[in-house]
């Protein structure tokens, strides 16, 4: 009896499945038994459980060697950094730039593939803005603003939240009234809907139009700054006469 009351008063030990390495060691696991990695690694099934479960840390040793297994880096399994290549020109070239480890290996792949030639047009657009940036440090300007005006362009429509559910309708009239979906004012609409709505358009939708005719501004003149860009000098002064 005693014993027993030994173990229920027994601290439990405490889990830490958001570390981490455990995070990682579960995301890399997939479908794979803990009996299958620990015959790769060389360490019992009971010590891989308690890896992914965050009750304990590997030595050094074990750590290269899950590294190795998962063809991984160490710094990825601790979570200092998202580069998950042991390349450590990979890992310098992600951390110079803050591209993706993907994003870096697709434009090296490209450049050996018959889709080379995005390679100019992908610089075009960054160094495209070279210009600009040597003119506005004085202004001091954040580098969050350094990027050509397509790219700029480009962030906005990705970034900007247009998630807005209202909108207007239209009226025969020409008038234009502001409408929230989510407002329980149904009076309000059939009043509006008497002086005949010719049409309804989201918000959402307006902002979504804006946004892309700016896109398909810029690219054009992107476009055109890039075939100019290909040109011989000679047909610049054909093009002014």
């Amino acid at each position: 009896m005693e014993n027993e009351n030994k173990k229920r008063g027994r601290p439990k030990k405490q889990k830490n499945m958001n570390s981490p390495l455990a995070w990682r060691l579960r995301e890399l696991s997939g479908t794979m038994t803990h009996q299958e990695i620990a015959d790769g690694v060389g360490i019992s099934r009971q010590t891989i459980g308690q890896f992914l479960l965050g009750n304990t840390q590997p030595d050094t040793e074990t750590l290269c060697k899950l590294a190795d297994f998962f063809k991984v880096s160490t710094d990825y399994l601790l979570g200092r950094t998202d580069v998950k290549s042991a390349d450590t020109t990979l890992q310098d070239i992600c951390k110079y730039t803050g591209l993706s480890e993907k994003a870096i290996t697709l434009l090296s792949l490209s450049k050996d593939s018959e889709f080379y030639n995005i390679l100019p047009i992908i610089n075009f657009l960054i160094e495209s803005s070279e210009n600009s940036i040597l003119l506005r440090m004085d202004e001091a300007v954040s580098i969050d603003s350094f990027c050509s005006d397509l790219l700029e362009k480009l962030y906005y429509y990705f970034k900007v939240d247009i998630s807005d559910d209202s909108c207007f309708l239209i009226q025969q009239n020409g008038a234009i009234i502001s409408f929230d979906e989510d407002d329980d004012t149904n009076s309000t609409k059939e009043d509006w809907d008497s002086q005949i709505t010719v049409s309804s358009v989201l918000k959402k939708d307006i902002v979504d139009r804006v946004l892309v005719d700016n896109l398909i501004v810029e690219l054009k003149k992107a476009k055109r700054d890039f075939d100019k860009q290909k040109k011989p000098a000679q047909d610049y002064s054909s093009e002014q006469a």
